[in-house]
């Protein structure tokens, strides 16, 4: 640490000391973009990455010959339509 001379500081140095300080907002707006309500196609596709991560841990589980059957995404899903609707 040292005094620097008077004539080597720039003059607008401590230009904004009284300027308050305020946080940004970026966390706020980012808790809100993520928060916001999603999509009929983002939740399917959602729901379509559970399902399929839910049958890889099915088929582990039977390779390692564990039967063991619980709740999954696959019930939560609303049955498709057999017909088509023109």
């Amino acid at each position: 640490c040292r005094v620097v001379p008077k004539d080597k500081v720039h003059p607008r140095l401590f230009a904004n000391r009284f300027k308050k300080v305020v946080p940004g907002r970026s966390a706020w707006e980012n808790a809100q973009v993520h928060n916001r309500a999603k999509t009929q196609a983002e939740v399917d596709k959602q729901m379509d990455r559970l399902v399929r991560e839910e049958r890889k841990r099915r088929k582990k589980l039977q390779a390692a010959g564990i039967d063991y059957d619980f709740p999954g995404y696959e019930d939560l899903r609303p049955p498709k339509s057999k017909h088509v609707k023109f």
